[in-house]
């Protein structure tokens, strides 16, 4: 099983095609994300761009590991086997890469903010809890799914603030790219 001390090596002459690839894929995803939310298809499109998030970790780690590389005169660059979805828990692993080093403002990481406190109404009838992102999140908002008795698919959710997730993650790649300030 693959745990966050397995790593993988590449060498600095491949990094700069992998920050290319990934930098094109998240893009893509969220490209893919605005066609599905102009479709109405809301609840898929907030798992492309949550996938999205996860590319963005990933060219996060990569682009630092380039810049200690080149600082340290390194040869190659050192990464976890996890950022490419070898192990259990690499979802969860890059989304919390991504909130740890704020690749997102972290307000951006609810989807939907609850309408009623849940002392008020304790009834799964009511939305007593916000949405935020998770890994758990894209599958729930992909899949259909039997639970407690009934079928579940999706979340609620506020098509304002998906487009503002989504937003935010084209600005914070910008960023990282030095595409802006």
């Amino acid at each position: 099983m693959t745990n966050v001390r397995d790593k993988c090596t590449i060498p600095m002459d491949r990094i700069d095609t992998g920050l290319d690839i990934t930098a094109g894929n998240i893009r893509r995803l969220i490209q893919d994300h605005y066609a599905l939310m102009r479709d109405g298809s809301d609840w898929h499109a907030v798992a492309l761009a949550i996938f999205a998030l996860e590319e963005l970790a990933k060219y996060y780690v990569l682009k630092h590991g380039k810049d200690d590389a080149i600082r340290n005169r390194m040869t190659s660059v050192e990464v976890e086997e996890l950022l490419f979805g070898r192990g259990r828990n690499s979802h969860k692993r890059k989304l919390d890469i991504a909130r740890k080093e704020r690749l997102i403002p972290p307000d951006m990481w609810t989807i939907y903010t609850a309408r009623y406190g849940p002392a008020a109404y304790g009834s799964a009838h009511y939305d007593t809890e916000d949405v935020t992102v998770t890994a758990a999140l894209r599958t729930q908002n992909i899949f259909v799914d039997w639970k407690d008795g009934e079928w579940v698919h999706g979340t609620v959710l506020e098509v304002a603030r998906i487009k503002n997730f989504a937003d935010s993650i084209i600005q914070s790649l910008d960023q990282l790219e030095g595409k802006s300030s």
